[in-house]
């Protein structure tokens, strides 16, 4: 059980960190000044823990994860269209 709130908690830390850059990018469009190649390699990451987590059947990992890649991956697609 402890180790379920600490997978979640760690999951939902992640998640808010990125809420505001995802918000911001669609709002204003404006990418200019994000890395690209960061934001390449932070969805294939958290793309790889998704399958990580569902292979070993871990809950928090898939969530979290999951939840990260699609934000992440929304911001590769602004930053690749309007880079």
């Amino acid at each position: 059980m402890l180790i379920t709130v600490l997978g979640m908690s760690a999951g939902i830390c992640g998640i808010i960190s990125v809420i505001p850059q995802v918000i911001k990018v669609i709002r204003t469009k404006k990418t200019k000044d994000l890395a690209l190649y960061m934001w390449v390699i932070v969805t294939i990451a958290n793309g790889l823990w998704t399958t990580y987590g569902i292979l070993k059947g871990d809950v928090p990992i898939i969530i979290s994860n999951g939840t990260q890649f699609v934000m992440v991956a929304i911001v590769l697609r602004y930053k690749l269209k309007y880079g």
